[in-house]
């Protein structure tokens, strides 16, 4: 359990998140950084990377959103950056989230178009409100408000990081939050919209049925399957179980795909595949993985054709053939599996086996 001491600086920093000086408690904050971010930094060490996601500005585009942070150094193996159509994932240091990732949102740059030199800066984080800069602030007083607030959030962050928590003074912590903040005041035009937490994902089964309307659709409709594709998420599927095959002797499950190894393919600086990929002769895979790197660093969008050769499992492969956490699509879909990829298994659907056992 943690100690009262962990509690009490938790809720410090939840008081600086969410103010209580109103009155009404407040739920939002105006930074871009959400609140759950700012508290998974809170709860690493002090050189440990956090998983985000990046919702890119409605001007621009995942791609464009990854590209930029490469050139901003976010794009070494420890990164893991990829994208897809609607997001961004990479791995970030607190010092990158405020460097690199942060200045690329509206929000900041507002920030940034106002502060007028360093000594603003300066001010901001160590609190100063006396003379002579107090006019320059009163030009600017949303701009150095926020800039405060910001300062504020980064080092409860760094107080609270183990091993060293509770340890640290400002006179090491502000110098530091400073220089990073002093960084990134250059002027851009905004990519960025949000920045949340690329939470672990968890199955929930329990009333599944009822909870995607499977049970009103075949009592209202009657329906024919025989010309559907169904996609089924699953943590492990025998394709060649016998509850899978046809009267003929074959498996009804047309095509399998692994996509934990999705962002292993959309990482262009991991080629540490270490077999991840060896169902594909080398030669295929190369050229598919420098297709794809191209495609990565001009920021384009996922050509789903090129990559679904990396994702599928043949069903001749291994003693056993199921996917760890993936999909599988049963009967001949006329509309290609890279539909489904794009609908991204939004629609659950029940996939029933067959019994049938002869000579009884």
């Amino acid at each position: 359990m943690p100690s009262l001491n962990d509690m009490w600086m938790f809720d410090r920093l939840c008081q600086l998140l969410y103010p209580r000086d109103c009155s009404e408690k407040r739920f939002t904050q105006d930074s871009p950084i959400l609140a759950e971010v700012w508290m998974a930094f809170a709860e690493v060490k002090e050189f440990e990377r956090v998983d985000i996601l990046l919702n890119p500005d409605f001007k621009s585009g995942p791609g464009q959103l990854a590209a930029e942070l490469r050139k901003r150094g976010l794009k070494t193996a420890e990164h893991q950056l990829a994208y897809n159509e609607s997001h961004v994932v990479v791995r970030v240091q607190l010092e990158e989230l405020l460097t690199a990732v942060l200045p690329l949102s509206d929000w900041w740059q507002r920030i940034a178009a106002s502060i007028d030199g360093p000594q603003i800066v300066h001010d901001a984080v160590s609190g100063r409100t006396e003379q002579p800069n107090r006019q320059k602030r009163r030009k600017q007083p949303e701009a150095f408000s926020d800039l405060s607030y910001l300062a504020k959030v980064v080092r409860e962050i760094m107080v609270m990081r183990k091993p060293t928590r509770g340890s640290k003074s400002r006179t090491i912590l502000d110098p530091l939050i400073e220089n990073w903040l002093s960084q990134a005041l250059e002027l851009r035009p905004p990519l960025l919209f949000q920045v949340s937490l690329n939470r672990r994902a968890s199955p929930s089964i329990f009333r599944s049925r009822e909870t995607i309307k499977a049970d009103a659709a075949t009592r209202v409709f009657g329906i024919k399957c025989d010309q559907i594709a169904w996609a089924v998420v699953d943590t492990g599927i025998d394709a060649r179980h016998p509850a899978f095959l046809a009267s003929n002797g074959s498996s009804r499950v047309a095509r399998s795909f692994d996509f934990t190894r999705l962002r292993i393919l959309l990482n262009a600086e991991d080629q540490s595949v270490d077999g991840v990929f060896s169902h594909l002769a080398p030669e295929k895979y190369q050229a598919i993985q420098v297709q794809v790197t191209q495609r990565l660093l001009a920021g384009l969008q996922i050509d789903w054709d090129l990559i679904l050769p990396c994702l599928e499992i043949p069903h001749d492969f291994g003693p056993t053939q199921t996917t760890p956490t993936g999909s599988v699509v049963t009967k001949k879909s006329p509309t290609g599996a890279h539909r489904i990829l794009r609908r991204q298994m939004t629609t659950a659907l029940t996939l029933q086996g067959s019994w049938e056992q002869t000579g009884m």
